[in-house]
């Protein structure tokens, strides 16, 4: 089988603040 690397567990991107 392929080997995949450790990925982390998928989560909600976060909210990104806009750089002002």
């Amino acid at each position: 089988f392929q080997f995949k690397p450790k990925i982390p567990p998928r989560k909600p991107p976060k909210p990104v603040a806009p750089k002002s």
